[in-house]
């Protein structure tokens, strides 16, 4: 048994089960479509996927390092509105494949 999968099984477990039990009792006290209703609906769809997390120590708990590549295409595409034309548009989206992937 790999360390990250013993650590994760001997500190992330006991959390893990306080949290589903807690999603559970406080499911019911909230509303559904109030925002912490829908964070508590969301939470509990995704619970046995976060529970994968424990048992391969591949899987990262959160998706920080794909955000963080993400972020700059997601604020090119944001730029090319305002690119004076639709051929600015596309010479710049095209420039910016060539230095995002380098």
């Amino acid at each position: 048994m790999g360390i990250f999968r013993k650590y994760r099984l001997l500190y992330a477990v006991p959390i893990l089960d306080e949290l589903i039990k807690w999603l559970e009792e406080n499911s019911y006290k909230v509303l559904p479509k109030s925002t912490i209703g829908k964070a508590i609906a969301y939470a509990l769809n995704i619970y046995d996927n976060l529970n994968r997390y424990v048992l391969n120590g591949k899987f990262e708990i959160d998706n920080n390092n794909i955000e963080n590549v993400v972020r700059p295409l997601a604020l090119g595409r944001k730029n090319y509105l305002f690119a004076g034309s639709h051929n600015a548009a596309e010479n710049i989206a095209r420039m910016y494949s060539f230095f995002c992937f380098l």
